[in-house]
């Protein structure tokens, strides 16, 4: 979207929309609030780095596990290992989740800076017409 002084005010309105909609996102985790033994509540990892770190151990434990099973010349297929009551899939599917709720929250910031900066170029005729439009829903709602 190319953003000139003509489109200023419907560039604001796009930048809002997608504020609102990245907000208003939910995002499910299959392992709620269960702390993962060493490690943390997966919705609650702030930063992609430890995310990365978490899955490394998943990954590995999924690897030992094979690895072991090999070793023993057993399978346990029927009976899916579980870590602190989720298989290490389900683990996998909340690192993920959170990956797109950290990138949807990077998202929001990028969106509220824009949001400044396009406030910060609109003319007085540009801040009235937003008025009159709050106005305007405030009387029609």
């Amino acid at each position: 979207m190319e953003i000139t002084r003509d489109n200023l005010l419907s560039s604001l309105e796009k930048i809002n929309t997608a504020i609102d909609e990245c907000t208003n996102k939910k995002f499910e985790y299959i392992t709620g609030n269960k702390y993962l033994t060493g490690w943390a509540i997966i919705c609650n990892v702030s930063t992609i780095k430890e995310l990365t770190e978490i899955l490394t151990y998943l990954l590995n434990q999924k690897s030992n596990t094979s690895e072991a099973e090999k070793i023993l010349g057993i399978s346990i297929e029927s009976e899916v290992p579980t870590i602190c009551g989720y298989t290490v899939d389900e683990w996998i599917t909340d690192i993920k989740t959170r990956k797109l709720h950290l990138d949807n929250i990077e998202h929001i910031k990028n969106l509220m800076v824009a949001k400044s900066i396009l406030e910060n170029h609109l003319s007085e005729d540009d801040k009235f017409a937003l008025d009159m439009q709050k106005v305007n829903e405030l009387i029609t709602d």
